[in-house]
């Protein structure tokens, strides 16, 4: 079993008003109450922005050091939301890094579609490559 992979977008102003906040704090701060006595309240971390894309299962991201934070500052609560689900804020650098590793994997694809027609990769293909930041 895989889980997918997503990439969502809460405003600043939101985010900096939770990010600190202890785990019955950000319950509190929804207004969350549980469903059944004896429980506790439950908020998915797909409710906690709106979702911009979806990688699927079983990416192979290896992004740059330092281009993922946990979500939560406070310890307890990236744990609860975080420790399973992976539950980061990235940084400019991981754009960066996602969309130079679509840029490759999309120019591998066009070059092992032309190796039937010409018999070897296409050099314009393969020196065509500028980063992105």
């Amino acid at each position: 079993m895989g889980y997918r992979v997503y990439i969502g977008f809460m405003p600043r102003k939101e985010y900096n008003k939770i990010k600190s906040l202890t785990k019955q704090e950000v319950f509190d701060y929804y207004d969350l109450k549980p469903k059944f006595e004896g429980d506790e309240p439950h908020k998915g971390i797909y409710e906690f922005g709106k979702e911009l894309y979806e990688f699927g299962k079983y990416c192979e991201f290896n992004p740059p050091e330092g281009s993922m934070k946990p979500f939560f500052k406070n310890k307890e609560t990236q744990d609860h939301w975080g420790d399973e689900d992976e539950f980061y804020v990235v940084t400019k650098n991981f754009l960066a890094y996602i969309i130079n590793y679509y840029k490759e994997k999309i120019r591998k694809y066009y070059n092992d579609m032309l190796i039937p027609f010409y018999g070897k990769t296409d050099k314009y293909l393969t020196e065509m490559i500028y980063p992105i930041f």
